[in-house]
């Protein structure tokens, strides 16, 4: 599927699993940082 949508070109990527969440009553938690080129 990553490589008919994205192409062949792989951006550094993780997996981890977590015991729990941060806040329990959560139901999903999400944090990234993305990084653009000013050259476009």
């Amino acid at each position: 599927v990553w490589r008919r949508l994205v192409g062949s070109t792989y951006p550094a990527m993780a997996a981890v699993g977590v015991v729990r969440l941060w806040d329990l009553e959560a139901r999903v938690e999400v944090q990234g940082t993305a990084v653009l080129d000013p050259r476009g």
